[in-house]
């Protein structure tokens, strides 16, 4: 499977989507049949906000967002409002071995970031200590939203 960021355009060569633009970031499997495994979603991102007048600055990391296997075209909204940071980034794994694999299959990238395996989380500070945290350091990898509102990440 290869992910392909908005509307058939391979990873590296990433513009918003065309067509009817999605607000906020979502995440869709298109396959000619339906998977036999599902696909799940962390996503990491630079968060700026104030906490009692004071601003700061946070990178967060969450997960996890299920793409079912039952359907050939799945897509799940990841952040349901215009997005606000240029750069976002993900990492997703199937729940189990797919045809012709003896593992899992995953989409990971080059950018660490804290996360928690197979179970839900979200992190603050999520570059730092991520075993204090309970988590581990995993690659991710980035989405140009080059500025857009709405970005459609497609995974095939």
């Amino acid at each position: 499977m290869a992910v392909l960021l908005s509307s058939a355009i391979p990873l590296g060569l990433a513009r918003p989507a065309l067509g009817e633009r999605p607000l906020g970031l979502q995440f869709c499997a298109v396959d000619d049949e339906p998977r036999d495994a599902d696909i799940f979603i962390a996503i990491a991102y630079h968060q700026r906000d104030e906490i009692l007048g004071v601003p700061y600055e946070d990178w967060v990391s969450q997960g996890w967002y299920r793409l079912p296997k039952e359907s050939s075209l799945s897509c799940v909204t990841i952040l349901n409002q215009a997005l606000e940071q240029r750069y976002y980034y993900f990492y997703a794994y199937t729940g189990q071995p797919t045809t012709g694999r003896s593992h899992p299959r995953s989409w990971d990238g080059p950018h660490q970031f804290c996360m928690v395996p197979r179970r839900t989380y979200s992190l603050g500070t999520a570059k730092l200590n991520c075993s204090e945290k309970g988590a581990i350091s995993q690659g991710f990898r980035e989405i140009d939203t080059l500025g857009a509102e709405g970005y459609r990440v497609v995974i095939e």
